[in-house]
């Protein structure tokens, strides 16, 4: 079976659970209810049948192995789906009475928690769907746990067309049920609602094909018209004017489309599209075409105006657009000339203003029509070298309804000049700076209909291409584009951002970069921006000499005793050394003598020695370089304290070197002393003065006020404080635990436990001079006001993801989650805040839309609408954006974990750079192909050497939680009776200070480990270990929940050894539906009761810790247990400081709600790196602003 989404229930049932509120939380769990009405039992009690049990009936838990069941193997770091099942043979009941439950009641209201299903339980795969074998004694027969959640006649959007799922779906916290045929025993109970059902699919799949067919028609000849379409379905005979308009069936129609005009989805739609149709105003012409507005109708997510015009072309979820007065100006374009054009090559072409050079000309006369240098125009569209981009010029999402947008081209003429051609004699050119409209770029059908991009690229043009002139306005930097406007001219463009193409940046580049690329330009009657960008990236990747000494190469000055990073032919992580000389830099290739210095880990590798990865070693290795080998700057000192080494070691490229070997491989290191090791003087000193600069910008400047959305725990938050530039003052979060955890731990922050939307509304409202009610949250607590336009220059968080995760393999295109960076972005509209982050999983890259853009004649999808949508809106409001993966296992988190990373900022600000990767993560990050026909590469290195080099080790587990105190799981030995060597291996293992605990559940305690804070049972032993323990003295949330004997069993006896999983038990404990008929695990079953390596890396942080799951491996490397809550959080970087919170009571609960908070956050370090780069910006920007104080002086008047 193959859907695009998972149901997402009834409207009863999601009005009824926290969950539903599509500002979604995804840590609270299944079973977070609000207050419901307890259901009247009477209303069934006639019903006096009940379910028998067979007394063999398995539960529904983690451990149910449904055979063929599988996931797809993706490293995307969210797990929030479930499987799809068939449940066959089924029967609804209450567990507490047995007493069946018709399926009717489900539909009508809110399942209670008592209501449960049983049946024989099959996966929906494709072998389990063409198998032949149907016999349900080869299924499992299984009690499911509580149904959540109800869904009946899901509706399908492919572009404008609709299709109806026939399928019957309950929800639990495990899977999603389809039911098959219920029990001979509950067939009474389903028999009537299954006819109505039946009739409900047969007659709105045929509306939904032909609403407007006339009710004459469809009556007369609906049977056969069903038969044709829908084949030999059991009620297509039946269907009659009787049948259709009996008091049972029009009860039945009346809910479900209650349920459908509720949905803020695609139901609603085909509602809106079938109930205006001939027969249902025949049949029913009291059905209102409308229902009465409830909670959850109303709750659109909340847009802006700016953005809310861009989303509605993108998106077909409804939006609420709140009203501005104020905010992002819409400045009006001006009055346009209307310009001759030139339909074939011009009569008479004639050169107008000369220049000093006889061949370069300031203007040409065509047909009696002037062009100049500078202007702008309209050319005859010629064969693009790039094969990719012409393809995509030519195809359907290129489309747009600007004629000239689609057939014609567009440059700015720089000057004219003309070149004999010995055939052809003096030929007429002109130099060209290329402009791309919207929609031959990346945003395609998102983009505005006349709005043209500068390219850095530039071409010789015959003047006989002209075809007229483009009615062109440069956009002022930072504001909002104008509206699109239908009616306006087609010869009427705007232009403002540049768009480098081949990172797929949008950025704004500033009077000081354009005088400095023109500079480049060797002759100054052919200016060309693009020349000058070329000629200066071909001299920087020259290796010049300077007259100081040294060699200048990729834009970076080398001096002798400088240290440098250069390519190991081993791997990715660089070696380091220092200049002793340079030589034959007259040569093809210049060569650098380098003096080796070692790392110190390489060569003590004893665990009980700490390790530090900043630690170097001298040695007197010289050898020879290519300076094309060489990878950037390096900076080594030897402080005379610890003091002084840490604040040293704090930057990035930052070492120290206090030891001294004569080779590589030494048996022993000697103290070096501070005065044996040299610098260059002058680099030093300006590595000092660009610290000083940082530390003076940091006491003298306020840090950025950070507003964060979607905040959950606090991971980013976290991280962009601790790099020192930014403090978070507010937070936005709908799940009450996370609340509290972001209170507890950023205790100065301002905290909404409230969804965006309202906040939104109000906050704008408020601005608006409205006098809204007072703010309250969820739980509802009185709010203080948001932050006021001007207070905030910092706005980042990450949407919920779930409808993009790789992972939820059910995502729905029309997904209302979807939308919530569409209220995100608002709030930038809204603040007009400096910068702007917004991170979320690898899939927002596959996340299409389902909007109509610009009249588009397709009925098709948009390729990666979410991110177009992205891209479009930001720069739709004057700002600056690129993007790119960013895998957080490259910035010091012990774990892979890729991030897509979204950075703005306003045009008068310096656009902050992605951070450099740091450390050697082993799995690298794939490219990913665009629909423009580009490709968005890996963030490398900036030195240009296009291999992913780095500084650092990646951190190993071992080096993440390694100084945890130790314990195993005790053996129940349910299945393998204790031995002698058990014994023996035992008191070995707690003579080794690794104690043995009760893992199974026990009637007084839910939790196993540490439950208790603890002491650290020693120093820390790594760079890592001291950094996330800070001044912390004692060990908490170091536990585990407990697990059924059978599981602990089979973790307790998974081999201690990388990689090991499932199939390394003893025979006796395998599941043989896990493995292949070598022994070997089946693909997707690999990571099942899997152990972490210990010099290897955590797999992706999963928002749940079971052994018995798909998805992560989560057995401790060297103990025999699953890791605890405080390892999963280092495995995220968060500091032993920081605090879990949860609303729950029940220890397990609250351990599921830790774990949700930790998977689901965003890794520390990564979060660190990102506000390092947001600083280098400040620093930039401040320096930016010294320079113009300094020329504004030197052109004062009073100085003069």
């Amino acid at each position: 079976m193959k859907r695009s989404q998972a149901p997402l229930g009834n409207s009863p049932a999601k009005k009824a659970r926290a969950r539903s509120d599509h500002n979604h939380d995804s840590s609270h769990g299944p079973s977070v209810w609000v207050e419901i009405p307890t259901r009247p039992r009477n209303r069934y009690e006639t019903l006096r049948t009940h379910y028998v049990p067979v007394g063999d009936e398995l539960p529904e838990d983690d451990e149910l192995v449904v055979p063929g069941e599988s996931v797809p193997d993706v490293d995307d770091g969210e797990d929030d789906d479930v499987p799809i099942r068939m449940l066959e043979n089924f029967a609804v009941f209450d567990r507490t009475t047995f007493e069946f439950v018709p399926v009717s009641c489900l539909l009508m209201e809110a399942p209670s928690e008592d209501w449960v299903g049983a049946g024989f339980v099959r996966s929906v795969s494709k072998d389990s769907v063409d198998s032949d074998d149907d016999e349900d004694s080869d299924f499992p027969l299984v009690q499911l746990s509580s149904i959540l959640e109800f869904s009946v006649h899901w509706v399908e959007k492919n572009g404008r067309s609709y299709s109806l799922d026939e399928n019957v779906y309950l929800l639990t916290e495990h899977a999603w049920y389809i039911l098959g045929s219920p029990s001979s025993s509950y067939a009474p109970h389903y028999k009537s609602f299954r006819a109505h059902h039946g009739l409900f699919h047969i007659l709105f799949s045929c509306l939904a094909e032909m609403p407007n067919a006339s009710a004459d028609k469809l009556l007369n000849h609906l049977p056969s018209q069903l038969k044709e379409r829908h084949g030999a379905h059991p009620l297509c005979s039946s269907v009659s004017r009787e049948a259709l308009t009996s008091q049972p069936f029009v009860a039945y129609l009346t809910t479900v489309l209650t349920i459908w005009w509720e949905a803020r989805d695609q139901r609603q739609q085909l509602f809106q599209r079938v109930v205006r149709s001939p027969l249902v105003k025949h049949l029913y012409p009291s059905l209102p075409e409308a229902f009465p507005a409830t909670d959850a109708a109303e709750q659109a997510t909340v847009v802006t105006p700016r953005v809310g015009a861009i989303a509605q072309k993108l998106f077909s979820q409804p939006l609420r657009v709140v009203q501005m007065s104020e905010g992002v100006r819409n400045v009006p374009c001006q009055a346009v000339p209307i310009w001759p054009v030139h339909r074939g090559d011009p009569q008479v072409i004639e050169w107008g203003e000369g220049t000093e050079d006889p061949h370069v000309f300031k203007s040409v006369v065509l047909d009696g029509t002037t062009y100049s240098a500078g202007d702008v125009v309209i050319v005859d569209a010629g064969e693009d070298e790039r094969a990719k981009r012409a393809k995509h010029a030519v195809s359907a999402s290129a489309w747009c309804k600007n004629n000239l947008a689609t057939k014609k081209w567009f440059c700015k003429i720089n000057y004219f000049f003309e070149k004999y051609e010995p055939r052809l004699g003096w030929q007429k050119l002109f130099h060209a700076q290329w402009l791309q409209h919207g929609s031959q770029t990346f945003l395609q059908e998102a983009a505005h209909s006349r709005a043209l991009f500068w390219l850095n690229e530039c071409e010789d043009l015959q003047v006989e291409c002209i075809y007229s002139h483009c009615n062109l306005q440069p956009w002022p930097p930072g504001e909002a584009e104008p509206l699109e406007d239908d009616d306006g001219p087609e010869n009427l463009f705007f232009t403002g951002l540049t768009l480098n193409d081949t990172d797929h940046s949008f950025i704004h580049l500033s009077t000081q970069e354009i005088e400095q690329a023109l500079s480049y330009c060797t002759d100054e009657l052919r200016p060309c921006i693009p020349c000058g960008l070329d000629a200066l990236e071909a001299m920087q990747e020259q290796c010049i000499p300077l007259e100081s000494g040294g060699v200048t190469c990729r834009g970076i000055d080398y001096h002798v005793n400088d240290f440098v990073y250069h390519h190991n032919s081993g791997g990715n992580l660089l070696h380091i050394g220092q200049v002793v000389e340079f030589s034959d830099l007259s040569c093809e290739e210049p060569m650098v003598q380098v003096r080796r210095f070692g790392r110190y880990d390489h060569v003590v590798k004893d665990k009980a020695i700490p390790s530090d990865n900043r630690r170097l070693f001298m040695t007197d290795v010289i050898i020879s370089v290519k300076m094309k080998a060489v990878e950037g700057k390096a900076f080594v000192a030897c402080p005379s304290s610890p003091w002084q080494r840490e604040q040293w070691v704090k930057a990035d490229d930052h070492f120290y070197c206090d030891l001294f070997a004569k080779s590589l491989t030494p048996q022993s290191l000697e103290i070096l002393q501070p005065t044996a090791l040299v610098h260059c003087n002058q680099c030093y000193a300006a590595v000092l003065e660009e610290a000083t600069e940082e530390e003076l910008l940091l006491k003298t400047s306020s840090k950025l006020r950070g507003l964060e959305l979607f905040a959950g725990a606090g991971g980013l938050s976290t991280g962009l404080d601790l790099s020192g530039f930014v403090e978070t003052r507010w937070a936005v979060e709908l799940s009450e635990s996370a609340c509290k955890t972001f209170q507890a731990n950023h205790q100065s922050s301002l905290v909404y436990n409230q969804n965006t939307s309202t906040l939104l509304q109000h906050v704008v409202d408020t601005a608006e001079g409205h006098h809204p009610r007072p703010l309250v949250s969820k739980t509802g607590t009185n709010l203080p006001p948001m932050p006021q336009r001007g207070e905030v220059d910092f706005i980042y968080g990450g949407p919920p993801c779930q409808s993009f995760s790789q992972i939820n393999h059910n995502k729905k295109i029309d997904d209302p989650r979807s939308t919530l960076a569409c209220n995100m972005i608002s709030y930038v509209e809204f603040y007009r805040p400096m910068y702007f982050l917004l991170e979320n999983v690898r899939g927002i890259l596959n996340a299409p839309t389902d909007g109509q853009p610009r009249d588009q004649p397709l009925d098709k999808n948009i390729c990666m609408g979410v991110v177009k949508f992205i891209l479009r809106s930001l720069t739709a409001l004057g700002y600056q954006v690129h993007f790119r993966i960013l895998q957080a296992g490259q910035y010091g988190t012990p774990q892979g974990r890729q991030r897509v990373i979204f950075l703005g900022a306003r045009c008068d600000i310096p656009l902050p750079q992605f951070p450099t990767p740091q450390h050697d993560y082993p799995k690298s990050v794939q490219a990913k192909n665009l629909p423009d026909g580009g490709v968005l590469y890996p963030y490398l290195r900036p030195t240009g050497c296009g291999q992913a080099c780095v500084s650092l080790p990646a951190i190993t587990t071992e080096e993440a939680i390694g100084d945890l105190p130790k314990f195993d799981w005790k053996n129940p030995h349910l299945v393998i009776a204790r031995s002698r060597q058990d014994v023996q291996k035992g008191q070995a293992r707690l003579a080794e200070g690794i104690i043995c605990v009760e893992a199974v559940p026990s009637p007084s305690r839910s939790l196993t480990g540490f439950p208790t804070p603890v002491a650290y049972p020693q120093p820390p032993l790594s760079r890592f270990q001291s950094w996330v323990r800070g001044d912390s003295d004692i060990v908490t949330y170091h536990y585990t929940r407990r697990w059924s004997p059978a599981v602990v069993e089979r973790v307790v006896n998974v081999p201690i050894q990388p990689g090991a999983n499932h199939a390394d038990l003893p025979k006796i404990l395998q599941i043989p539906c896990w493995l292949n008929p070598d022994g070997s695990s089946k693909s997707a079953y690999t990571t099942v009761y899997g152990r972490i390596d210990n010099d290897g890396c955590f797999m992706t942080a999963l928002t749940t810790l079971a052994p018995n799951q798909k998805g992560g491996k989560v057995i401790h490397p060297t103990q025999n247990r699953i890791i605890t809550i405080r390892e999963a959080a280092r495995a995220q970087g968060f500091p032993d400081s920081y605090q879990f919170l949860s609303i729950h009571d029940l220890p397990n609960r609250c351990l599921d709600d830790q774990a949700r908070q930790i998977g689901n956050a965003v890794p520390v370090p990564l979060a660190a790196a990102l506000g390092k780069e947001i600083g280098k910006s400040l620093v930039r920007l401040q320096k930016q602003g010294r320079d113009q104080e300094r020329v504004a002086r030197l052109h004062s008047p009073e100085l003069a």
